[in-house]
Protein backbone atom coordinates (compact mmCIF):
# COMPACT_ATOMS: atom_id res chain seq x y z
CA UNK A 1 0.00 0.00 0.00
CA UNK A 2 1.30 3.40 -0.90
CA UNK A 3 0.72 6.62 0.89
CA UNK A 4 0.62 9.88 -0.97
CA UNK A 5 1.79 12.97 0.87
CA UNK A 6 -0.24 16.00 0.03
CA UNK A 7 0.74 19.54 0.82
CA UNK A 8 -1.56 21.76 2.89
CA UNK A 9 -2.50 24.99 1.12
CA UNK A 10 -0.68 27.96 2.65
CA UNK A 11 -3.83 29.96 3.42
CA UNK A 12 -5.26 27.01 5.36
CA UNK A 13 -2.00 26.64 7.30
CA UNK A 14 -2.04 30.32 8.20
CA UNK A 15 -5.70 30.14 9.26
CA UNK A 16 -5.01 27.23 11.58
CA UNK A 17 -1.97 28.94 13.04
CA UNK A 18 -3.91 32.16 13.56
CA UNK A 19 -6.69 30.26 15.30
CA UNK A 20 -4.18 28.64 17.63
CA UNK A 21 -2.64 32.00 18.45
CA UNK A 22 -6.06 33.45 19.17
CA UNK A 23 -6.79 30.56 21.51
CA UNK A 24 -3.52 31.15 23.37
CA UNK A 25 -4.29 34.86 23.65
CA UNK A 26 -7.79 34.15 24.87
CA UNK A 27 -6.34 32.10 27.71
CA UNK A 28 -4.70 35.27 29.07
CA UNK A 29 -6.99 38.06 27.90
CA UNK A 30 -9.32 39.27 25.20
CA UNK A 31 -8.27 38.22 21.69
CA UNK A 32 -8.32 40.42 18.60
CA UNK A 33 -11.65 40.44 16.88
CA UNK A 34 -13.12 41.91 13.71
CA UNK A 35 -16.91 42.18 13.71
CA UNK A 36 -19.23 43.02 10.82
CA UNK A 37 -22.78 44.35 10.63
CA UNK A 38 -24.93 44.56 7.48
CA UNK A 39 -28.50 45.73 6.89
CA UNK A 40 -29.25 43.08 4.30
CA UNK A 41 -27.36 40.22 2.73
CA UNK A 42 -29.59 38.59 0.17
CA UNK A 43 -27.25 35.78 -0.88
CA UNK A 44 -26.52 34.89 2.75
CA UNK A 45 -29.78 34.43 4.59
CA UNK A 46 -27.90 32.83 7.49
CA UNK A 47 -26.37 36.18 8.47
CA UNK A 48 -28.24 38.11 11.14
CA UNK A 49 -29.42 41.56 10.03
CA UNK A 50 -28.16 44.66 11.83
CA UNK A 51 -26.23 42.55 14.33
CA UNK A 52 -22.47 42.41 14.69
CA UNK A 53 -20.98 39.02 14.02
CA UNK A 54 -17.37 37.87 14.00
CA UNK A 55 -15.51 37.88 10.71
CA UNK A 56 -13.50 34.65 10.71
CA UNK A 57 -11.65 35.35 7.48
CA UNK A 58 -7.86 35.00 7.70
CA UNK A 59 -6.04 38.19 8.75
CA UNK A 60 -9.31 40.14 9.32
CA UNK A 61 -8.57 40.50 13.01
CA UNK A 62 -4.91 41.31 12.68
CA UNK A 63 -5.37 45.08 12.76
CA UNK A 64 -7.84 47.91 12.48
CA UNK A 65 -6.92 48.53 8.84
CA UNK A 66 -7.30 44.90 7.83
CA UNK A 67 -10.66 44.77 9.58
CA UNK A 68 -11.75 47.89 7.69
CA UNK A 69 -10.55 46.32 4.45
CA UNK A 70 -13.26 43.73 4.85
CA UNK A 71 -16.03 46.25 4.11
CA UNK A 72 -15.77 46.06 0.31
CA UNK A 73 -15.49 42.29 0.51
CA UNK A 74 -18.72 42.05 2.44
CA UNK A 75 -20.41 44.45 0.03
CA UNK A 76 -19.60 42.01 -2.72
CA UNK A 77 -20.76 39.02 -0.74
CA UNK A 78 -24.02 40.67 0.27
CA UNK A 79 -24.50 42.49 -3.05
CA UNK A 80 -25.10 45.86 -1.38
CA UNK A 81 -23.65 49.29 -2.07
CA UNK A 82 -23.52 50.47 1.55
CA UNK A 83 -24.80 49.63 4.98
CA UNK A 84 -21.75 47.60 5.98
CA UNK A 85 -19.99 48.44 9.24
CA UNK A 86 -17.04 46.87 11.00
CA UNK A 87 -15.83 47.01 14.56
CA UNK A 88 -12.29 46.12 15.54
CA UNK A 89 -11.42 44.93 19.02
CA UNK A 90 -7.68 44.75 19.75
CA UNK A 91 -6.04 42.01 21.70
CA UNK A 92 -6.02 43.19 25.33
CA UNK A 93 -4.48 41.85 28.49
CA UNK A 94 -4.44 42.80 32.13
CA UNK A 95 -1.04 41.75 33.36
CA UNK A 96 -0.24 41.94 37.07
CA UNK A 97 3.32 41.26 38.13
CA UNK A 98 5.26 41.49 41.37
CA UNK A 99 8.64 40.50 42.74
CA UNK A 100 7.27 37.81 44.98
CA UNK A 101 4.00 36.59 46.42
CA UNK A 102 4.53 35.22 49.94
CA UNK A 103 1.08 33.64 50.02
CA UNK A 104 1.64 31.91 46.66
CA UNK A 105 5.38 31.68 45.93
CA UNK A 106 4.90 30.06 42.52
CA UNK A 107 2.72 32.89 41.21
CA UNK A 108 4.41 36.23 40.53
CA UNK A 109 2.74 37.08 37.21
CA UNK A 110 -0.96 36.71 36.48
CA UNK A 111 -3.23 37.69 33.61
CA UNK A 112 -6.47 38.82 35.20
CA UNK A 113 -9.73 38.74 33.25
CA UNK A 114 -12.12 38.93 36.19
CA UNK A 115 -14.72 41.71 36.10
CA UNK A 116 -13.67 42.51 32.51
CA UNK A 117 -10.20 43.57 33.64
CA UNK A 118 -8.84 42.42 30.27
CA UNK A 119 -11.05 44.85 28.35
CA UNK A 120 -11.49 47.73 30.80
CA UNK A 121 -8.30 49.54 31.75
CA UNK A 122 -9.86 51.16 34.85
CA UNK A 123 -10.77 47.75 36.23
CA UNK A 124 -7.32 46.45 35.39
CA UNK A 125 -5.73 49.24 37.43
CA UNK A 126 -7.61 48.09 40.55
CA UNK A 127 -6.00 44.69 40.23
CA UNK A 128 -2.65 45.99 41.46
CA UNK A 129 -4.14 46.73 44.86
CA UNK A 130 -6.11 43.48 44.88
CA UNK A 131 -2.97 41.54 44.07
CA UNK A 132 -0.94 43.31 46.75
CA UNK A 133 -3.60 42.49 49.31
CA UNK A 134 -3.95 38.84 48.32
CA UNK A 135 -0.18 38.40 48.36
CA UNK A 136 0.17 40.49 51.52
CA UNK A 137 3.07 42.41 50.07
CA UNK A 138 4.02 46.05 49.64
CA UNK A 139 6.88 45.40 47.25
CA UNK A 140 6.11 46.90 43.84
CA UNK A 141 3.00 45.28 42.40
CA UNK A 142 2.43 46.50 38.83
CA UNK A 143 -0.72 46.22 36.76
CA UNK A 144 -0.48 46.86 33.01
CA UNK A 145 -3.32 47.13 30.52
CA UNK A 146 -1.94 46.03 27.16
CA UNK A 147 -3.56 46.35 23.73
CA UNK A 148 -1.94 44.77 20.69
CA UNK A 149 1.32 44.61 22.58
CA UNK A 150 1.30 48.27 23.61
CA UNK A 151 0.95 49.30 27.26
CA UNK A 152 -2.00 51.68 27.39
CA UNK A 153 -2.20 52.13 31.18
CA UNK A 154 -0.20 51.03 34.20
CA UNK A 155 -0.27 51.39 37.97
CA UNK A 156 2.24 50.39 40.61
CA UNK A 157 1.24 49.69 44.22
CA UNK A 158 3.92 49.56 46.91
CA UNK A 159 1.90 50.09 50.09
CA UNK A 160 -0.25 47.90 52.27
CA UNK A 161 -2.75 48.64 55.05
CA UNK A 162 -4.05 45.77 57.15
CA UNK A 163 -6.58 46.33 59.94
CA UNK A 164 -7.05 43.63 62.53
CA UNK A 165 -10.42 43.79 64.23
CA UNK A 166 -11.71 42.30 67.45
CA UNK A 167 -15.03 43.15 69.11
CA UNK A 168 -16.71 45.33 66.48
CA UNK A 169 -20.35 44.36 66.57
CA UNK A 170 -21.47 47.46 64.67
CA UNK A 171 -19.42 46.57 61.59
CA UNK A 172 -19.48 42.90 60.73
CA UNK A 173 -16.75 43.24 58.11
CA UNK A 174 -14.25 43.91 60.91
CA UNK A 175 -15.76 41.87 63.74
CA UNK A 176 -13.02 39.40 64.75
CA UNK A 177 -11.54 39.67 61.26
CA UNK A 178 -8.43 40.93 59.50
CA UNK A 179 -9.12 43.20 56.53
CA UNK A 180 -6.70 44.37 53.86
CA UNK A 181 -7.79 47.88 52.93
CA UNK A 182 -8.38 48.95 49.34
CA UNK A 183 -8.40 52.34 47.63
CA UNK A 184 -6.79 55.48 48.98
CA UNK A 185 -7.05 54.28 52.58
CA UNK A 186 -4.05 52.03 51.87
CA UNK A 187 -1.95 54.63 50.04
CA UNK A 188 -0.19 56.20 53.02
CA UNK A 189 0.46 55.71 56.71
CA UNK A 190 -1.77 58.65 57.66
CA UNK A 191 -4.60 57.36 55.46
CA UNK A 192 -4.28 53.89 56.98
CA UNK A 193 -4.46 55.35 60.48
CA UNK A 194 -7.45 57.53 59.59
CA UNK A 195 -9.23 54.51 58.17
CA UNK A 196 -8.60 52.69 61.46
CA UNK A 197 -10.22 55.53 63.41
CA UNK A 198 -13.18 55.65 61.02
CA UNK A 199 -13.74 51.91 61.29
CA UNK A 200 -13.57 52.05 65.10
CA UNK A 201 -16.25 54.77 65.07
CA UNK A 202 -18.53 52.35 63.21
CA UNK A 203 -17.96 49.50 65.67
CA UNK A 204 -20.41 50.79 68.26
CA UNK A 205 -20.68 50.13 71.98
CA UNK A 206 -18.37 47.55 73.52
CA UNK A 207 -15.79 47.84 70.75
CA UNK A 208 -12.24 46.83 71.51
CA UNK A 209 -9.22 48.53 69.91
CA UNK A 210 -8.35 47.97 66.26
CA UNK A 211 -4.75 47.45 65.22
CA UNK A 212 -3.44 48.62 61.85
CA UNK A 213 -0.29 47.31 60.19
CA UNK A 214 1.11 49.55 57.43
CA UNK A 215 3.92 48.65 55.06
CA UNK A 216 5.65 50.62 52.32
CA UNK A 217 8.17 49.17 49.86
CA UNK A 218 8.52 46.11 52.05
CA UNK A 219 9.25 48.13 55.21
CA UNK A 220 6.81 47.72 58.08
CA UNK A 221 5.78 50.67 60.23
CA UNK A 222 5.11 50.18 63.94
CA UNK A 223 1.66 48.77 64.59
CA UNK A 224 -0.97 51.46 65.15
CA UNK A 225 -3.69 50.85 67.71
CA UNK A 226 -6.86 52.88 68.09
CA UNK A 227 -7.97 53.82 70.56
CA UNK A 228 -4.62 53.72 72.27
CA UNK A 229 -4.58 51.59 75.38
CA UNK A 230 -4.62 53.60 78.60
CA UNK A 231 -1.29 53.68 80.37
CA UNK A 232 -0.65 54.24 84.07
CA UNK A 233 2.64 55.99 84.77
CA UNK A 234 2.22 56.67 88.50
CA UNK A 235 -0.10 56.61 91.52
CA UNK A 236 -0.52 58.88 94.51
CA UNK A 237 -2.63 58.46 97.64
CA UNK A 238 -4.22 61.88 98.01
CA UNK A 239 -6.04 61.38 101.30
CA UNK A 240 -8.07 58.98 103.44
CA UNK A 241 -11.21 59.63 105.43
CA UNK A 242 -12.26 56.82 107.71
CA UNK A 243 -15.50 58.58 108.62
CA UNK A 244 -16.51 58.63 104.89
CA UNK A 245 -14.82 55.23 104.39
CA UNK A 246 -12.87 56.52 101.40
CA UNK A 247 -9.23 56.56 100.40
CA UNK A 248 -8.66 58.84 97.42
CA UNK A 249 -6.03 57.82 94.90
CA UNK A 250 -4.75 59.86 91.94
CA UNK A 251 -3.77 57.92 88.81
CA UNK A 252 -1.43 59.61 86.32
CA UNK A 253 -0.65 58.46 82.79
CA UNK A 254 -1.84 58.80 79.20
CA UNK A 255 -4.88 57.88 77.11
CA UNK A 256 -6.88 57.53 80.30
CA UNK A 257 -9.99 59.40 79.18
CA UNK A 258 -12.89 57.90 77.24
CA UNK A 259 -16.65 57.97 77.11
CA UNK A 260 -16.70 55.28 79.78
CA UNK A 261 -13.90 55.09 82.32
CA UNK A 262 -13.83 52.54 85.11
CA UNK A 263 -11.14 51.29 87.42
CA UNK A 264 -10.36 48.16 89.36
CA UNK A 265 -8.26 47.64 92.47
CA UNK A 266 -7.05 44.71 94.49
CA UNK A 267 -5.51 45.04 97.94
CA UNK A 268 -3.38 42.16 99.17
CA UNK A 269 -4.85 40.14 96.32
CA UNK A 270 -8.52 40.76 97.12
CA UNK A 271 -10.77 42.87 94.88
CA UNK A 272 -12.13 46.05 96.47
CA UNK A 273 -14.87 48.41 95.35
CA UNK A 274 -13.43 51.18 93.18
CA UNK A 275 -15.22 54.34 92.06
CA UNK A 276 -14.05 57.00 89.57
CA UNK A 277 -14.48 60.57 90.85
CA UNK A 278 -12.59 62.48 88.13
CA UNK A 279 -11.24 61.75 84.67
CA UNK A 280 -9.09 63.44 82.05
CA UNK A 281 -6.68 62.20 79.42
CA UNK A 282 -3.71 62.32 81.80
CA UNK A 283 -5.35 61.79 85.18
CA UNK A 284 -8.08 59.69 86.76
CA UNK A 285 -9.04 59.98 90.42
CA UNK A 286 -10.66 57.07 92.24
CA UNK A 287 -11.57 56.12 95.75
CA UNK A 288 -11.59 52.78 97.54
CA UNK A 289 -12.66 51.79 101.06
CA UNK A 290 -10.16 52.81 103.74
CA UNK A 291 -7.77 50.10 104.83
CA UNK A 292 -7.59 48.74 108.36
CA UNK A 293 -3.89 48.02 108.02
CA UNK A 294 -1.16 48.99 105.58
CA UNK A 295 -1.61 47.15 102.30
CA UNK A 296 -0.19 47.07 98.80
CA UNK A 297 -2.99 47.80 96.34
CA UNK A 298 -2.80 47.40 92.56
CA UNK A 299 -4.89 49.61 90.28
CA UNK A 300 -5.96 49.34 86.65
CA UNK A 301 -7.99 51.69 84.43
CA UNK A 302 -10.43 50.67 81.69
CA UNK A 303 -11.11 53.27 78.97
CA UNK A 304 -14.17 52.13 76.99
CA UNK A 305 -13.36 48.66 78.23
CA UNK A 306 -9.72 48.79 77.08
CA UNK A 307 -7.47 47.78 80.00
CA UNK A 308 -4.38 49.66 81.08
CA UNK A 309 -1.30 48.26 82.68
CA UNK A 310 -1.46 47.54 86.42
CA UNK A 311 0.44 49.61 88.98
CA UNK A 312 0.95 48.88 92.72
CA UNK A 313 1.00 51.41 95.55
CA UNK A 314 1.25 51.22 99.34
CA UNK A 315 -2.02 52.37 100.92
CA UNK A 316 -1.66 53.13 104.62
CA UNK A 317 -4.42 52.47 107.11
CA UNK A 318 -6.35 55.55 108.18
CA UNK A 319 -6.30 56.47 111.91
CA UNK A 320 -8.73 54.53 114.06
CA UNK A 321 -10.20 55.83 117.34
CA UNK A 322 -11.51 52.95 119.37
CA UNK A 323 -15.27 52.98 119.86
CA UNK A 324 -14.79 53.75 123.57
CA UNK A 325 -11.45 55.33 123.06
CA UNK A 326 -12.14 58.92 124.18
CA UNK A 327 -11.64 59.65 127.89
CA UNK A 328 -12.36 62.95 129.60
CA UNK A 329 -9.42 63.57 131.91
CA UNK A 330 -10.46 66.81 133.61
CA UNK A 331 -10.59 70.61 133.53
CA UNK A 332 -7.75 73.01 134.05
CA UNK A 333 -9.51 76.07 135.45
CA UNK A 334 -6.43 78.25 135.28
CA UNK A 335 -5.95 77.50 131.55
CA UNK A 336 -9.65 77.41 130.86
CA UNK A 337 -9.28 74.14 129.00
CA UNK A 338 -10.69 70.61 129.15
CA UNK A 339 -8.36 67.61 128.82
CA UNK A 340 -9.20 64.52 126.75
CA UNK A 341 -7.25 61.37 125.94
CA UNK A 342 -7.83 59.39 122.69
CA UNK A 343 -6.85 55.74 122.24
CA UNK A 344 -6.72 53.73 119.05
CA UNK A 345 -4.44 52.74 116.17
CA UNK A 346 -2.36 54.68 113.62
CA UNK A 347 -3.34 57.91 115.43
CA UNK A 348 -0.15 59.82 114.90
CA UNK A 349 2.84 60.14 112.64
CA UNK A 350 4.29 62.86 114.89
CA UNK A 351 2.29 65.75 113.53
CA UNK A 352 -1.37 64.85 114.00
CA UNK A 353 -4.14 67.37 114.63
CA UNK A 354 -7.54 67.13 116.36
CA UNK A 355 -10.88 68.40 115.10
CA UNK A 356 -13.58 69.02 117.70
CA UNK A 357 -17.24 69.92 117.18
CA UNK A 358 -19.07 70.49 120.51
CA UNK A 359 -22.82 70.93 120.48
CA UNK A 360 -22.48 71.63 116.73
CA UNK A 361 -19.99 74.43 117.35
CA UNK A 362 -16.34 74.16 116.27
CA UNK A 363 -13.90 74.57 119.11
CA UNK A 364 -10.12 74.70 119.04
CA UNK A 365 -8.20 71.61 120.16
CA UNK A 366 -4.49 71.57 121.05
CA UNK A 367 -2.45 68.34 120.99
CA UNK A 368 -0.29 67.89 124.05
CA UNK A 369 0.95 64.35 123.50
CA UNK A 370 0.80 61.93 120.58
CA UNK A 371 1.84 58.41 119.66
CA UNK A 372 0.49 55.77 117.31
CA UNK A 373 -1.87 54.45 119.99
CA UNK A 374 -2.64 57.59 122.01
CA UNK A 375 -3.25 61.29 121.45
CA UNK A 376 -3.87 63.71 124.35
CA UNK A 377 -5.41 67.08 123.61
CA UNK A 378 -6.99 70.13 125.27
CA UNK A 379 -10.28 71.67 124.21
CA UNK A 380 -10.44 75.44 124.53
CA UNK A 381 -12.98 76.85 126.96
CA UNK A 382 -14.62 75.03 129.85
CA UNK A 383 -18.37 74.55 129.51
CA UNK A 384 -20.68 75.53 132.32
CA UNK A 385 -23.02 72.72 131.27
CA UNK A 386 -22.30 69.26 129.98
CA UNK A 387 -21.79 69.04 126.25
CA UNK A 388 -21.11 66.36 123.63
CA UNK A 389 -18.08 66.74 121.39
CA UNK A 390 -17.43 64.85 118.18
CA UNK A 391 -13.73 64.20 117.70
CA UNK A 392 -11.63 63.30 114.66
CA UNK A 393 -7.86 62.96 114.43
CA UNK A 394 -5.94 63.73 111.25
CA UNK A 395 -2.51 62.31 110.48
CA UNK A 396 -0.82 64.02 107.50
CA UNK A 397 0.54 60.71 106.21
CA UNK A 398 -2.53 58.58 106.93
CA UNK A 399 -5.60 60.77 106.67
CA UNK A 400 -8.55 61.39 108.95
CA UNK A 401 -9.93 59.01 111.55
CA UNK A 402 -13.44 57.91 112.25
CA UNK A 403 -15.64 60.24 114.30
CA UNK A 404 -16.20 59.37 117.97
CA UNK A 405 -18.13 61.34 120.61
CA UNK A 406 -17.13 62.21 124.15
CA UNK A 407 -19.11 63.95 126.88
CA UNK A 408 -17.40 66.91 128.50
CA UNK A 409 -19.06 67.65 131.87
CA UNK A 410 -19.74 71.21 132.91
CA UNK A 411 -18.19 72.87 135.89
Amino acid sequence: MQFKLTSVPFHIFVSVLLLQLLQIQAAFGAARKCEVKVENCWPRQDIAINTFFTDTSPFASESQSKCAARIPEWKKVCEVEGSVAVKYSPESLCKVALVECPTSPSSTVVFDSSNNADVDSSVCMTKARARANSCQTSRNVKAEFIQDGVVKASKTVNTLCKIQGSACSGNGAYHNKTVFEIGTSADSLSACQQRTRDVYASCGAGALPLTAYYSSNGTNSPAYQFPLSPNIAGLNVQSSDRHANRTYIEIYGSNLNATTVTAAATCTGAAVTTKVSYKSNNQVNVYIPVRNYDETCSLQVFANGVPSNTKPILVKAAPIINSNGLVFWGHNLSEGKSYVEAYGQFLSDGNSTVYAMCNNIYVAAEVSYQSSAQVNFKITSIPSNSRTCKIQITSPSRGTSNQVSVTIPGT
